[in-house]
């Protein structure tokens, strides 16, 4: 996820823990006819990651009108103990399910719609 990355120094067997927030619009267009999904990803750089998914799903066939559903999304993640260092902490994201249409997941509307996102990176001694 573009600009959602930030590094941090820690010392010796401090954990990291990083939390992302954000407000999602997600577009359905008139072709849409049965499900969109999205693995989003807080991941610390060579240590490990939290995966979440968002996801909608709806049988009732294309409905031939735009759909647009926002999500607050949130995740938070806390390592174990770690080495002394500098980590890299980001946010990814990748489509799951290839729906019919030109669907989308987006998380910067700003100024537009004022979406925006968070990421907060914290050492717990």
């Amino acid at each position: 996820m573009n600009d959602t990355e930030m590094s941090i120094t820690i010392k010796q067997n401090s954990k990291i823990s990083v939390t992302f927030f954000a407000m999602a619009l997600l577009s359905l267009q008139p072709t849409f006819d049965v499900k969109n999904s999205y693995k989003i990803s807080l991941v610390i750089m060579g240590v490990s990651n939290r995966t979440f998914v968002v996801g909608y799903y709806d049988d009732s066939g294309a409905t031939g009108s735009v759909r647009q559903l926002t999500f607050d999304l949130y995740s938070n993640y806390i390592s174990q103990s770690l080495p002394a260092g500098t980590y890299t902490c980001a946010v990814y994201w990748k489509s799951t399910f290839d729906a019919a249409g030109i669907n989308s997941l987006s998380v910067a509307h700003a100024p537009t719609w004022n979406y925006t996102r968070s990421l907060l990176i914290q050492e717990m001694v």
